[in-house]
């Protein structure tokens, strides 16, 4: 944008300002190197309808891998945590590789998207794996 176009739009010239962060498609994270990213966008805007100046800028967050249960038929769930990676890397393997590829299999469970005090958390099931990502 140009110093001319700020002023067709009523923008005596570009400025600082605080972000005003919208969730992107926040019940839709991306799955991807053991984390669920979500995306922002900046909703500032500023001058008419059109003729404005509109804030392009976005940021991720991501939910770091925290846990993954095992689901058995008719008993009690089996718990791994990342620092066990390890001990059971096929395990981490087989429920991260079926959660990046095989997206029509996932159910979404429960979902808080993050937010700035950094208490958002992602709940997913894959198959015969539950995983929980934690900010």
């Amino acid at each position: 944008m140009t110093s001319r176009d700020f002023v067709r739009a009523g923008i005596d010239q570009p400025h600082h300002h605080e972000h005003e962060w919208r969730e992107d498609q926040h019940d839709q994270p991306i799955f991807e190197d053991g984390a669920a990213i979500f995306f922002e966008t900046c909703g500032y805007a500023e001058g008419r309808y059109g003729e404005g100046w509109e804030c392009d800028e976005s940021r991720t967050i991501r939910c770091e891998l925290d846990r993954i249960e095992k689901t058995r038929d008719g008993g009690a769930s089996i718990t791994f945590l990342p620092s066990h990676e390890q001990r059971n890397p096929m395990l981490f393997e087989d429920a991260l590789v079926g959660l990046e590829t095989n997206k029509s299999h996932v159910q979404l469970l429960d979902i808080d998207p993050p937010n700035d005090y950094g208490d958002g958390f992602v709940r997913v099931q894959s198959g015969d794996y539950i995983l929980w990502f934690s900010q």
